[in-house]
This record gives C-alpha cells, structure tokens and sequence, in this order.
C-alpha cells in the first residue's frame, strides 16, 4: 500500500488539535483548519485574503511583530503569545510557532502558524501573581508591623540599669525571633534599693510580646503600691487572669535587693530557680520558692512564698530564661541546672560583664549548631565594689 504525502498532511493539518493557519509570503490568510474556526468564531471565508491582524486584540506591541517578521524573513521559526480577539469579541491568549515553509527547490513559498489556546493557564497564572502580590503586601505589612513591635518591645525593656559603688548590673537579652516574649525590669527604690523582675512568656513572636508589655506596666504599677515580692506576684497574676489563653503562662521571678546590706527578698512564679555564685567559698547556690503560674490561677488559689537571704561581697546573683538549662549538646542531652551551675563556677571570678558573656557563650557552645532553641535572657547583680574591697555598708 502506498503512502500519499501530500493527502496524509492534508489530513493531518486539517484535523490537527491545534490551530493552524497558513498564508502567503504577504501575510493572507490562504487557509485555516477546523479547530481554528471553532476557537474563533471565525469560518475560512471570513479570514481567507485577509491578515491576521483581524484577530489582533491591540495588546502586543509593534515591537513584537517587527521582531517576528524579521526572524521569519530570515528562515528562522518564531515562538511567541498573543492576546486575540474572537468574532465575538471576547479576548483569548494563545502561544504560537510560526515557521516558514518551503517548496520542493528549497523556495519560500508560505508561513504557517500551529497555535494553542492558553487562555486558562494564562488567567491561572495571573491569579496566581495576585495572590502573590497580595501575600507580598501582607508579608511587607507584617515586616513593618514587626519593626514596630521590635522597637516597642525594646522601649519597654530598661535602658540604664543601677551600676553603684556596692551594686553591679549586666543584663543580655537575644530573642528566638524577630520579637520574643522574655522580659526584665530592674527599677531603683529610692537611694538604697532596686525591684527587678525576670519573666517567660510561653511561645514566641508578636503575641508573646505583647503579653511581655503588659508585665512591664503591671510590674511597675504593683511597686507603686507594695514593694514585697509575693504581692507584686499576686497583682501580675491577676492581671494576667483574663490575658493569657488557655495552654499559655507566664513564670517570673521578683526580687528586691538592698543594695548596701547584700539583703535580698524573693518569691518565683515557675521560673527556673535562679543561682547564686558564693565568691567567698567559690561555690553556686540555687534558690527557689514555691509559686504558681501566672495568668492560669485566681488570687484565691494563687499563692506565692517568699523568702530571704544575703549576698555577701563580690556574690554574683544569676537570673536566666529556661533556654540556657534546656540547650541540648550532640547527643540530645540538655545542660540542666548542673551544667549550668559549673559553667558559673568556671566563670565566677570575672567581672559581672565578663561573667555573663562567658556564660551565654559556653551554653550556646554547648549546643553543635551553636545556638539556643528559645529566647535567652540573663540578668546578673554583683554585690559590693571591686575598687572597695571592705564591706559595702552605709
């Protein structure tokens, strides 16, 4: 059985999925398949003679035909997209080859266009870029919101702390994030005495620091009013009652340190116990009291101990968030409150700045990537003067 090329692509061209045209080495439409006169309402007794320009929509611009022309003229094929017109004036985007055709001597006799509707994957994709754009301006919203929050939360944290003849303070404050929901305070009493507060809020992010923001009023405002530590406790508490949601809590830790008799009052919220590096016989000491969390008890049920001890000459007081105990080294191990403990044994003979910095630095060293899981925060006192050995009493 023989094979008739020229009836076989006849066939092929006619029935073709795809739109085809062809016309003169002019630009006349000479012939269009079926599956163009279906896409564009337009039979070939319409178009035939004619330019395909009658379908041009006016949406690409003059470079894009000029460009076209001049690879076609040059034997090149041309790919591209265009934006039509239908007979029924509705706009329809299609991608299309153009390629020139030849006779048997090798003469350009033609042009043929094979064309795909890709009006759908054109919208799609438009959709698509909107809601990008829209992301993106939400994303550069929440960027500039953040900022925002960032330097909200950084007012809200003291910017001079007491540095005295008989008290020394050094606070260090990196949050996981962008913001984080740690917080301190360290507010002078008159000429003898300061009130400091450490906290952790749980999570992370805007929400938590909002929270932290409340605490700083709240800390503030309980002071003006009573300066022992559980009772300022008991009106953050009840603050928090109708702020935190449920499956979050804050713990914190209030003190009030005499700063010429070493004499320090404390009660904790669920904060990790806080140490003590006892210069005199180079040991760590923990402390602790009973307290319930904040925000998740009424006052009835809300109760907090509060004890006392001194801080002798040259004694460093050590209050951190839980991410220093809870750094885990290569095999998943975390630190813990011994770990830590001997980090500060190391480190005790130091001056407060050196200490503190030595500490962040050997816990995050702790961990193989270097780094702390959750916002990291310490505030440390050192009772007495380095340049005045003798007792810090007035």
């Amino acid at each position: 059985m023989s094979f008739d090329h020229p009836k076989f692509f006849e066939k092929a061209v006619h029935f073709s999925p795809s739109s085809v045209v062809i016309t003169d080495l002019e630009g006349s439409i000479q012939y269009v398949n079926p599956k163009f006169e279906a896409l564009t309402g337009y039979t070939l007794d319409d178009v035939i003679g004619k330019n395909p320009r009658v379908l041009n929509s006016g949406y690409s611009a003059p470079g894009d035909y000029q460009e076209m022309w001049e690879m076609l003229l040059a034997g090149r094929t041309w790919r591209g997209m265009f934006r039509n017109k239908k007979k029924s004036g509705e706009m329809y985007w299609e991608s299309a080859s153009i390629s020139p055709m030849r006779d048997e001597n090798g003469v350009f006799t033609h042009y043929m266009a094979i064309k795909e509707d890709i009006t759908s994957q054109v919208e799609s994709e438009n959709r698509l870029q909107q809601a990008f754009d829209v992301v993106k301006t939400q994303r550069n919203k929440i960027l500039h919101d953040l900022d925002d929050a960032r330097a909200t939360q950084k007012m809200i944290l003291p910017n001079h702390l007491p540095n005295t003849n008989c008290l020394q303070t050094y606070a260090k404050y990196v949050p996981f994030e962008e913001i984080g929901g740690d917080f301190y305070d360290v507010v002078e009493i008159g000429t003898d005495r300061v009130a400091f507060i450490i906290a952790d809020v749980t999570g992370h992010g805007v929400s938590a620091a909002l929270i932290s923001c409340l605490l700083s009023s709240e800390f503030r405002n309980a002071l003006l009013h009573d300066q022992r530590p559980a009772e300022i406790l008991k009106v953050i508490n009840l603050a928090l009652l109708n702020v935190v949601s449920d499956g979050r809590f804050v713990t914190a830790t209030v003190g009030i340190l005499h700063a010429r008799t070493g004499a320090l009052d404390y009660s904790v919220a669920g904060h990790p116990d806080f140490l003590v590096y006892r210069a005199g016989s180079k040991i760590v000491e923990s402390l602790t009291t009973d307290g319930m969390l904040l925000g998740q008890f009424p006052s009835e049920v809300a109760l907090f101990e509060e004890r006392s001890t001194i801080l002798n000459q040259h004694d460093k007081l050590f209050l951190y968030s839980d991410a220093f105990i809870e750094v885990d080294d290569a095999r998943g191990m975390q630190l813990g409150m011994d770990g830590l403990a001997n980090i500060l044994s190391q480190h005790g003979e130091t001056d407060l700045k050196h200490f503190v910095e030595s500490v962040f630095s050997a816990c995050q060293d702790f961990n193989p990537e270097h780094s702390l899981s959750d916002d990291a925060t310490i505030l440390a006192f050192e009772f007495g003067s380095r340049d005045h050995p003798g007792p810090c009493v007035s």
